[in-house]
């Protein structure tokens, strides 16, 4: 028989105007007799700004809130790997009657992550010469306490089954951003020195899961694939003096890389013109203004049809992003100057990627043929004319996009590349599943810059707190518990069999002892920090300080 659910039938929701988005500052009619335990999987923008949301609807959190804007693309979470034959089963049958008593909910959120490390694509997808970007950072710390916690070396399915989290807890939150990228799917794209965009910034970063990665940079011609922040991010590590990067928190061994690197030519390709790229003002400024390089534009590629000049006009920031680049690049009469003195960026338009040329296994050049725009517009697409052109690519990056992987007895729908949802409530076969939600680019698709992430957490948490008013949350947790709601205790309900099964949990005052140590690296070196890049390493590290202290 399931335990009483009267409860939470009511609270009150202030409305914005500047957003569809409500946020709820909560008084409710209940009983509560537990806290409420909630589960957010993934430690980056997504999961922290979801986590802040729920504790500032709780009164008994005193959040300092995460109130920086930042403006900068980024990429990718980890995703842990899940192990679960078992339905997500609760979907709404019971129903319920008011109680009386009035309180604020009390809310207990675990934060769990794949890395010993927080913060996901803060930390290691931002390029390392944007350390403004980093700094919310500070503010996600902010917000661990008792209340809040941060579980982090667990990977999902291997150390703790998806199961085991259902039954410990009231709601899970998936968060755990896109951990793959898109492919081109064109002959050739297997060849030795075509490379992901995102697996270059993350060694940069000193991500652990890259650090072995090899990057020739030998040759003269890089080709960037794709028209986004993220391939600006990957032109301006290539070309940027190294004095530039020194200050930052890039990896000693990238440092060194770049340092020998002989790039001296790298080409932007991107199939439609510059109204449809994806650049912003911000990074496109960095790019025209960077110290000893040229940025380059064919009049003839970068010309304005109708159609496109319609879109321009509907949209300022486009409009000035576009009269940035035309009006502060040199114009590019097709032929390469091999003697140029100073490095060189090519944006190329109406250039679609068909093949990679080889020499010995190795790419050598990109075939693409050349396009022109048809439609109407917003809706124009590139279309072959039927004429090509080789680029020469002594390497390669891709950057067309991300996506997220699934994870087994969870939905999701691999068309998107999310996982099915209304407002963050996490739909099987249209019908919505309590007590399971979704935030960040799993939930809408990987896009946006990270504070796009706070707005969508906090309709993620609005919807949680909207099922447990209504009992849905406690009636779909009763499921999985036998009805022992009292009884579900966190992480703490399941740490020990994580530790049994050889696990070193690592929370977030172990998580402080890598830091310190990171920091003290960084300040010898005369930078903010040097990255452990090794997991084994930061591991040991946090045992022998531990052992330092007793």
């Amino acid at each position: 028989m399931l335990p009483n659910l009267a409860r939470h039938t009511r609270c009150l929701l202030h409305s914005r105007v500047s957003r569809p988005f409500n946020t709820i500052r909560p008084r409710f009619i209940s009983n509560q007799r537990h806290p409420y335990r909630i589960c957010v999987v993934g430690s980056g923008p997504a999961g922290f700004y979801t986590a802040e949301s729920l504790m500032k609807m709780s009164s008994h959190h005193p959040s300092k809130g995460i109130h920086k804007k930042e403006e900068e693309s980024i990429t990718i979470q980890n995703v842990p790997s899940f192990n679960s034959n078992s339905p997500l089963e609760y979907t709404g049958a019971v129903q319920h009657e008011p109680s009386a008593a009035q309180t604020d909910l009390d809310i207990r959120v675990d934060i769990l992550e794949k890395l010993p490390t927080p913060y996901g694509l803060v930390r290691f997808g931002v390029a390392p010469d944007h350390p403004e970007v980093k700094l919310v950072q500070k503010k996600f710390e902010e917000l661990i306490n008792d209340k809040c916690r941060f579980f982090g070396n667990i990977t999902i399915g291997k150390d703790i089954s998806i199961d085991e989290i259902r039954k410990n807890y009231h709601a899970v939150v998936y968060a755990y951003g896109a951990a793959s990228d898109r492919t081109l799917g064109i002959p050739g794209e297997n060849a030795e020195g075509v490379h992901s965009a995102r697996d270059f910034v993350g060694w940069l970063n000193g991500h652990p899961e890259y650090r072995h990665l090899k990057f020739d940079l030998s040759g003269q011609d890089a080709v960037i694939i794709g028209q986004g922040n993220v391939a600006l991010d990957v032109a301006r590590m290539l070309l940027r003096p190294i004095s530039e990067l020194q200050g930052t928190d890039i990896t000693s061994e990238a440092t060194e890389k770049l340092k020998e690197s002989n790039i001296k030519r790298v080409h932007i390709l991107g199939r439609r013109g510059p109204a449809q790229a994806s650049f912003t003002s911000k990074e496109v400024r960095e790019m025209v203004n960077m110290t000893g390089c040229e940025t380059m534009i064919h009049p003839e590629e970068a010309h304005l049809n109708e159609e496109s000049q319609k879109e321009l006009s509907g949209n300022r920031a486009m409009k000035r992003m576009v009269e940035l680049l035309t009006s502060k690049s040199k114009k590019w009469d097709g032929k390469i100057d091999e003697n140029a003195s100073t490095r060189q960026v090519f944006v190329r338009f109406l250039k679609s990627p068909a093949e990679f040329k080889m020499e010995g296994g190795r790419v050598k050049a990109v075939l693409c043929n050349e396009t022109r725009l048809e439609g109407k517009e917003g809706k124009q697409r590139a279309v072959n004319t039927g004429n090509s052109e080789e680029i020469p690519a002594d390497i390669v990056f891709r950057s067309i996009g991300y996506k997220s992987l699934p994870l087994e007895g969870v939905p999701f729908d691999n068309a998107s590349g999310t996982i099915p949802n209304e407002a963050g409530r996490i739909h099987s076969d249209g019908t919505p599943v309590y007590g399971s939600y979704v935030s960040g680019w799993l939930k809408r698709g990987p896009s946006g810059i990270i504070g796009t992430n706070k707005w969508d957490a906090e309709e993620t948490a609005q919807t949680i707190i909207e099922d447990i008013t209504k009992g849905h949350v406690e009636a779909a947790a009763s499921l999985h518990s036998q009805g022992e709601l009292g009884g579900l205790h966190g992480f703490d309900g399941f740490r020990n069999k994580v530790e049994e099964r050889g696990v070193q949990v690592v929370e977030f005052e172990d998580w402080r002892l890598v830091e310190e140590e990171e920091d003290k690296r960084g300040k010898m070196a005369g930078k903010p920090r040097e990255k452990i890049t090794s997991v084994e390493e930061m591991l040991q590290l946090i045992n022998s300080a531990k052992r330092a202290k007793v």
